[in-house]
């Protein structure tokens, strides 16, 4: 049962949760010697009871920590549910705005440079906008992720040129990268974003004080990311990860403060938007990569971003193209945003397209049923009263069959058309679109 201690006339008694040893206690005896058989029960009595009291708080926390971890991620769910809601608004409104300051400023005269100036900074002011949906849109774990092929360290290099500037003059700046560092997949653009917010992160946190930024790239099997990585999903997926590391030695931050970062709109500057780590964290999500962040007050702060190794060669990134054409064909436009609806017409009309419009999707059914012979393509909203867009496009099919349906969205394309499964739509444009886009849906469905 026990250890005697003679010398010091004490039993020491190990305690036992299950079979796992969790501690020991210590009891006195009034003098030294062997104890009783009394004693010895009351010795067995006081280590089952000191073991279920252990046992019962170890459970406890155990639950705690689960429930913490569990409430969190209903947190940033809730918060990316409202983000994608708002980018979604947000979307349609700047379709018009965008789209009719950039229609206006074709039509304006090359005479006329203040009215061209001022709308020159519409169209400026509304893409910020824009860009700040998408960064919602990102958050959310909702943005459209193209899969590119890319080396990291030159990627961290171009960011850290544009950056130059506006990194603190104070700061020292250094890069240590491993050898034969292997590529990752992902999206360059959205990479980009990521690292500008890191780096810029890490400068502010130096404020007008001397400081370093360390950056440093490696590559670690799946064992060696630590466990408390924000792994997407259920888990890490991939046997390798390149690891960028983003180091400064700022003034840090507690630890109340580092479970709240990558909340959106959560900031501790005085000026900030709260967006930019909040960024990260959905960047790094949507490409089912992990984080891991590691922070001492008057320390500094440690930023690493895990990214799955690809074994992908490069390709090269072909811009597309703007497109300046022109049709002969008839557009049923269903839109319940009347400034979407007259921005879409304007556009379509300049390139000798007829148009129909209608205002929701009953309205839309109703036209359609009458007129399906002379309409060559129908752009339908995703959202919309009476009737929502899955509605409507199974009506138009059950009218005619070959109908050719182009999807519009606030909401990126692969949550836009995820309830249409298998059925075939003949375009998906996402909002807010400029006039080439839209012109480019509609020639390549009627082609």
């Amino acid at each position: 049962l026990a250890r005697r201690i003679k010398k010091l006339g004490c039993w020491s008694i190990p305690v036992f949760h299950g079979k796992e040893v969790i501690g020991s206690f210590a009891i006195s005896l009034s003098k030294p010697g062997a104890p009783t058989d009394a004693q010895i029960e009351l010795l067995k009595t006081a280590g089952n009871l000191a073991g279920i009291a252990i046992g019962r708080e170890r459970s406890d926390a155990e639950i705690k920590t689960t429930e913490e971890a569990l409430r969190h991620a209903q947190k940033l769910e809730s918060l990316g549910v409202l983000a994608g809601g708002i980018a979604h608004d947000f979307n349609n409104l700047l379709t018009g705005i965008l789209g009719n300051a950039e229609l206006s400023l074709d039509h304006a005269s090359d005479d006329d440079g203040p009215l061209r100036a001022r709308l020159s900074r519409i169209i400026h002011a509304a893409n910020r906008a824009a860009d700040l949906t998408k960064q919602m849109l990102a958050y959310s774990g909702r943005a459209e992720f193209s899969n590119d092929v890319m080396f990291l360290p030159d990627l961290v290099e171009e960011v850290a040129a544009l950056l130059a500037s506006s990194i603190s003059k104070k700061a020292q700046l250094s890069f240590d990268v491993a050898a034969d560092l292997p590529n990752i997949e992902g999206d360059s653009t959205q990479m980009r974003q990521l690292v500008m917010n890191i780096l810029s992160n890490a400068s502010e946190a130096l404020g007008d004080r001397p400081g370093e930024i360390v950056v440093t790239m490696r590559q670690v099997v799946r064992s060696e990311v630590p466990a408390s990585a924000r792994f997407a999903g259920d888990g890490p997926e991939a046997e390798r990860y390149v690891v960028l590391t983003v180091r400064d030695s700022g003034h840090g931050m507690d630890e109340k403060t580092v479970s709240r970062i990558f909340d959106p709109f959560y900031s501790t500057k005085f000026l900030g938007r709260g967006l930019g780590l909040a960024v990260v964290h959905g960047i790094v999500r949507g490409q089912k990569g992990a984080l891991d962040v590691r922070s001492e007050v008057g320390v500094g702060t440690s930023f690493n971003v895990y990214m799955p190794v690809c074994e992908k060669p490069m390709a090269r990134i072909v811009d597309s193209d703007t497109v300046d054409w022109t049709g002969e064909a008839t557009v049923l436009l269903v839109d319940d945003e009347e400034v979407v609806v007259g921005f879409a017409t304007d556009v379509l009309e300049t390139a000798n397209l007829r148009t129909i419009n209608a205002k929701d999707g009953q309205e839309a059914v109703d036209i359609y049923r009458g007129r399906c012979d002379e309409i060559d393509v129908v752009v339908l909203d995703l959202t919309m009263p009476k009737l929502g867009g899955r509605e409507v496009f199974e009506k138009l099919r059950a009218i005619r069959e070959d109908v050719r349906i182009v999807l519009s969205s606030g909401y990126v394309e692969g949550d836009a058309t995820h309830d249409f499964g298998d059925q075939d739509l003949a375009g998906f444009v996402q909002k807010p679109y400029t006039p080439s886009a839209l012109l480019r849906v509609i020639r390549d469905s009627l082609s």
